[in-house]
């Protein structure tokens, strides 16, 4: 009977069976199994009683917390079968919960986020299979002590230095709003903290704590490259970015589980530089915000533009989130012909206008995110000040083309508040997604041994995205087309990006031999360099 495949079959499935359902019983005596002939039903081979004994736990934490803020947790008690710690209303029904955290081991030290409503609430330690509270205590949740200060009038179209104290989350933000207005109503904002050690926290907990497979993401260029080096400690896990674009992130010591399906900073800019030469563009300026992207889209630009006799005698590196760009501006030299701005979001409006304001008269050449929608839909005068920009990407707005112009439909009518096109982050998330959907599909959610499956049909990848054709390099890099631009206003008074050129395949080593690329080497505050 022991070498007969179908009792084997049978006796296999059965402690299936059981494994799932270790913990789902109640305490007191079992019959361990019943294994039944699979010819015969009614003949019962074997049987053997156990014990379930009550499963106990504890978790230690402090007795209240700020909202806003983090609180850690230690739990002791059973972990298997993805057991979990987390908020719950006082006295709410069982498998009610708020934040909560998977448990790692027999003492799991978590992080949970507190409710925002102040109040009496309880942690609970839970037991998935059929969600039995093993342990709980109370906690009370307590107002934050949240300072906000600066000016009580300004004037329209100024930028204005505001101080905020309070608990530091990478979600929290502060800006303006309508007054009386929901959170969901906003005008500008900025976060409190946005750096590549809060990308890992959070990408730390997803993997360690609520036990991803996958994970898309991070969103800006040095997270990406602290991600990366993430990865590298955690083989079972793939990882796929977002939409962050610096060159260290799959250029350098590259993670085998690792994915980017969008083109780096300095691959969508690569042929902006050359064509900028062309258009009498000769001694340029570069002022760009100080972290791995900016340096990626420089280098891109610069590759080119110094090939073909162009110069770079000065370049202003700021930290993202500056608002006074006065020293800068005063420090343009006199003899550049134009301005290469590598800003996004705040940083871009705040220089324009400074800029505008200052009399500024120099040219100026986009960097991708400086003429991406999330820039070109602030309202004001500056709409005025960007037509004929020059700029480099990945997309362009205005691209006429049957996919894309599909595309766009499809995302404008996903909301009443969409923009003209797509952004640059928001294409860059859906080609990842789209690309991961496709590798599951082939492989029919196959994420057995170490995920090999899954991961060889990514790297095979042809992606047909709206934009044209995207496959990956040995490093996992997407190769794929740029597009250079110019912003031109439509009748109804949108600024959008229409082409100007296409390159319809570009490497990580900008379409340059290897033996040239490594000699300019890879971008930096200092690298390329053509005073």
């Amino acid at each position: 009977m022991a070498h007969d495949p179908a009792l084997r079959r049978h006796l296999d499935a059965r402690f299936n069976v059981l494994k799932r359902q270790r913990q789902s019983w109640e305490p007191g005596w079992r019959e361990l199994s019943r294994y039944v002939n699979p010819r015969r039903s009614d003949a019962v081979l074997a049987r053997a009683p156990v014990a379930v004994q009550d499963a106990t736990a504890s978790i230690d934490a402090p007795n209240t917390v700020p909202a806003g803020s983090r609180l850690k947790v230690v739990a002791r008690g059973p972990h298997g079968g993805g057991h979990w710690v987390g908020f719950a209303g006082a006295g709410s029904p069982v498998g009610s919960h708020l934040d909560y955290a998977r448990l790692s081991g027999p003492v799991s030290e978590v992080e949970l986020i507190p409710p925002a409503e102040p109040g009496t609430y309880e942690l609970r330690y839970v037991l998935n299979e059929n969600e039995r509270v093993i342990a709980s205590r109370p906690i009370a949740v307590l107002p934050s002590e949240v300072v906000v200060s600066g000016p009580t009038s300004v004037m329209a179209g100024d930028v204005y230095r505001f101080e905020a104290r309070g608990p530091i989350d990478p979600g929290h933000w502060i800006g303006f709003a309508a007054a009386g207005s929901g959170p969901e109503d906003y005008r500008d904002y900025t976060r409190p903290d946005a750096s590549p050690a809060s990308a890992v926290n959070a990408t730390r907990k997803l993997v360690e704590q609520d036990k991803v497979s996958l994970m898309i993401g991070p969103l800006s260029g040095s997270e990406g490259v602290a991600v990366k080096d993430y990865a590298k400690t955690q083989p079972g896990v793939t990882f796929i970015d977002g939409s962050s674009g610096g060159q260290q992130t799959t250029l350098v010591n590259p993670s085998p589980n690792f994915f980017r399906f969008n083109l780096d900073g300095a691959q969508v800019m690569a042929p902006l530089g050359s064509y900028a030469f062309e258009q009498g563009y000769k001694r340029v300026m570069v002022i760009a915000e100080d972290y791995a992207f900016p340096y990626s889209q420089v280098q891109g630009f610069m590759s080119g533009f110094c090939k073909a006799g162009g110069k770079v005698p000065r370049k202003a590196w700021v930290p993202i989130g500056t608002k006074d760009f006065s020293s800068v501006i005063s420090s343009i030299p006199k003899d550049v012909d134009s301005l290469l701005v590598v800003l996004a979001g705040a940083d871009a409006v705040n220089f324009i206008r400074q800029y505008e304001q200052a009399g500024g008269d120099k040219k100026i050449i986009g960097g991708s995110v400086m003429v991406d929608q999330t820039v070109l839909s602030y309202r004001g005068r500056l709409r005025g000040n960007l037509v004929g920009t020059l700029s480099s990407g990945w997309t362009a707005d205005a691209l006429e083309t049957p996919a894309w112009e599909k595309f766009v439909a499809a995302y404008r009518a996903s909301s009443k508040d969409a923009f003209p096109a797509p952004s640059y982050f928001a294409f860059a998330y859906y080609n990842a997604v789209k690309a991961t959907l496709n590798a599951l599909d082939k492989v029919g959610g196959d994420l057995s041994d170490g995920q090999e499956k899954f991961r060889k049909a990514l790297a095979a990848t042809h992606l047909e995205s709206p934009v044209g054709l995207i496959t990956l390099d040995s490093n996992r890099q997407a190769i794929g087309p740029a597009f250079v631009t110019k912003i031109v206003q439509r009748p109804d008074g949108k600024l959008v990006s229409s082409v100007v050129k296409t390159v319809p395949k570009i490497d990580q080593h900008l379409n340059l031999s290897k033996a040239e690329f490594d000699k300019m080497g890879l971008g930096s505050r200092d690298v390329p360099a053509c005073p």
